[in-house]
C-alpha cells in the first residue's frame, strides 16, 4: 500500500506510483500507464509502462538511463559512410545473412572512424555513434568478433563469392590496376606469415594482400591474401583466375610480367593488360622506343610518344615526360657530382623521363598513356589503407582469422576510397589531411531530448563541412521581396 503523502507527490500525468517493498530510494516506482487492457466481463484493466522515475524524500526523480541506453551519440561520420556506402550492406546482404552483413559492415566503419581501434573496443565505438541507430543490434563483444573473424575464414567461398559479384558487375570498358602490398605479420601460428625478401632484411614476417581496382570508378573491386614469401607472378595468376577477371585492362607494375598470364589472356579474348618495361629492357632499344615520331598532350604540356607493333602482334608504346626527364637529369648530376662518367651520363641521357608500355591491346598512344598515369590510384589506396587506417599490421592468429580480418579491411578501404572522393571534390577540404576530417566529422554529435535526437552545437566551421558534405538539413531561408506588398486589384 502507497502512502498518501507519496501518491500526493507531483509527477507527470498519466502514471501511478508502484510499493516496490525494497528499502532505499528506488522504493516507490513511477510507471507510466501503457494502455487499457479489455476483458470480458469485466471492467477495463490498466497497464503500466516502463519505470520512468521514483519517489525520493518526497520529490519525483526522473530515472536515468541504464548503462548502454547512450542519448549522446558522434553522429557525421557514421552518418556520410552510411549515405556513401549503404550499398555495400545490400551486397554483403546477398552472400550473407543479414546479421553477418551487418557484422561485417560495422566493423568494416568502425575501422575507417577510428583507425587504431581493436577489438575489445569495437561494441564501446559502435553504442556510442550514429551505427548503433543506423545498423542496430549488432553483437560486437571481444569473444564474438574473436569467433566471427575465424568463420568467415572459415567460410571461404562466400568471401570468393562476393567479390566475383563485384568484379562480374564492372563495365566493359573499364580498366583495372593490380598490385600487391605487404604487411607485417609476425605471428607463429598462421601459414600465411613468412619472410619476403624485403623482410628479410627487416627481420620481420610479412603477408602479401592483392588488390584490383577499378581506375574509372576510383574504388577497389576485389582482394586477396597470400604468404608473404610467394612470388607476384604467381599470385596474379591465382588471383586473376580465383576472381574471375575476364574483360577489362590490366594495368601492372614492373614486377609483373605478362608471360606468366599468357594462357588466361588466350581464353579470354576480353582481358588485356597494360605493363612498363624496364629500362634496360632489350625490346627498347631493338625497336627504337626513344625515337619519338607525335605529341600527345599531357597534364603538365605535351609529350612525345611513339607506337609500335611487334611482330608476335603486341604493341610497344614510349613516352618522353619532360618535367620527369629535367627532375631525374639533376638527380642524376647531383649524385655523381663527384664520380661523373661522360659515356655513361651520354647512355643515361636517352632514358630520363622515359616511359615503355607493352600491351596485346591496339590503342592511340594518348589511351595508353591515361591508363598508365591514372595507375597511381592504387598507389593512393595502400597509402590509405596503411596509414589513415592504421592497416599495415595484422593482429590476427591463424589463417581463418588473418583472412576474415582482411575481408573486412578490404570493405574498410572500399568505404574509404569513397570518403576520399567525396572529400576531394569540396574545395575547402582540399588543404585538410583525411585523418583530420574524420575527426572534425567524429566530432559531431546528436543527443537525445524528449525521444528526439538533436545536434549537440558545433563551430561555424564544422557547421560549414556538414553543409557542403550533404549530411545536415539545413533549414531553407525564404527570402522576402523588400518593400511593401502589392494590394490586389479589385
Amino acid at each position: 500500500m502507497v502512502p498518501q503523502e507519496i501518491r500526493n507527490v507531483e509527477r507527470p500525468k498519466n502514471t501511478i506510483v508502484i510499493d516496490t517493498g525494497h528499502e532505499g530510494a528506488k522504493r516507490y516506482e513511477v510507471k507510466e500507464r501503457k494502455g487499457v487492457r479489455y476483458i470480458k466481463g469485466k471492467n477495463p484493466q490498466p497497464v503500466n509502462g516502463k519505470v520512468i522515475g521514483y519517489i525520493f524524500e518526497g520529490k519525483f526523480v526522473s530515472r536515468r538511463p541504464k548503462t548502454g541506453d547512450i542519448e549522446l551519440k558522434s553522429f557525421g561520420c557514421s552518418y556520410l559512410i552510411w549515405t556513401l556506402s549503404r550499398d555495400i550492406l545490400s551486397d554483403l546482404a546477398s552472400v550473407y545473412d543479414l546479421n553477418e552483413a551487418s557484422q561485417i559492415y560495422t566493423i568494416a566503419a568502425l575501422r575507417v572512424m577510428r583507425r587504431h581501434i581493436t577489438d575489445r573496443r569495437l561494441n564501446t565505438a559502435y553504442c556510442s555513434s550514429w551505427l548503433s541507430e543506423l545498423v542496430p543490434n549488432v553483437a560486437l563483444s571481444e569473444t564474438t568478433v574473436s569467433s566471427f573473424m575465424k568463420k568467415l575464414g572459415n567460410d571461404y567461398s562466400r568471401i570468393v563469392s562476393f567479390m566475383k559479384r563485384r568484379v562480374d558487375s564492372l563495365e566493359k570498358n573499364h580498366h583495372i590496376a593490380i598490385d600487391g602490398t605487404l604487411k607485417q605479420d609476425n605471428s607463429v601460428v598462421n601459414d600465411l606469415s613468412d619472410y619476403s625478401y624485403k623482410a628479410r632484411v627487416r627481420n620481420t614476417r610479412e603477408i602479401s594482400v592483392i588488390y584490383a581496382y577499378d581506375i574509372e570508378k576510383k574504388e577497389p573491386v576485389c582482394c586477396k591474401v597470400y604468404p608473404g614469401n610467394m612470388v607476384d607472378a604467381t599470385s596474379y595468376d591465382d588471383f586473376i583466375r580465383e576472381n574471375g577477371i575476364k574483360t577489362g585492362l590490366l594495368v601492372d607494375d614492373k614486377g609483373f610480367p605478362p608471360s606468366n598470364i599468357k594462357h588466361i589472356l588466350s581464353s579470354n579474348k576480353g582481358l588485356g593488360f597494360l605493363t612498363p618495361l624496364k629500362r634496360n629492357a632489350k625490346a627498347i632499344t631493338e625497336n627504337n622506343m626513344y625515337d619519338f615520331d607525335s605529341l600527345i598532350e599531357g597534364k603538365f604540356g605535351n609529350i612525345p610518344c611513339r607506337k609500335h607493333r611487334l611482330d608476335n602482334g603486341y604493341f610497344l608504346y614510349s613516352f618522353r615526360e619532360p618535367w620527369t626527364e629535367t627532375k631525374e637529369e639533376k638527380d642524376y648530376l647531383k649524385h655523381n657530382a663527384k664520380t661523373f662518367d661522360r659515356d655513361d651520363f651520354r647512355e643515361k641521357d636517352r632514358s630520363f623521363g622515359t616511359i615503355v608500355l607493352e600491351s596485346n591491346q591496339d590503342m592511340e598512344p594518348k589511351t595508353a598513356y591515361d591508363c598508365y598515369a591514372t595507375r597511381w590510384l592504387i598507389e593512393l589506396v595502400f597509402k590509405y589503407y596503411k596509414n589513415s587506417l592504421d592497416l599495415d599490421q595484422t593482429r590476427e592468429q591463424n589463417n581463418s582469422s588473418v583472412i576474415g580480418s582482411e575481408f573486412i579491411n578490404f570493405v574498410s578501404t572500399l568505404m574509404t576510397m569513397r570518403l576520399v572522393d567525396r572529400f576531394g571534390k569540396i574545395e575547402e577540404l582540399a588543404d585538410e589531411s583525411f585523418c583530420d576530417i574524420i575527426d572534425d566529422l567524429n566530432s559531431v554529435q546528436k543527443i537525445k531530448v524528449k525521444d528526439r535526437w538533436e545536434f549537440v552545437k558545433m563551430n561555424p566551421r564544422t557547421e560549414d563541412i556538414l553543409d557542403k558534405l550533404q549530411i545536415r538539413n539545413k533549414p531553407v531561408v525564404v527570402k522576402k521581396k523588400r518593400g511593401r506588398p502589392k494590394k490586389n486589384a479589385l
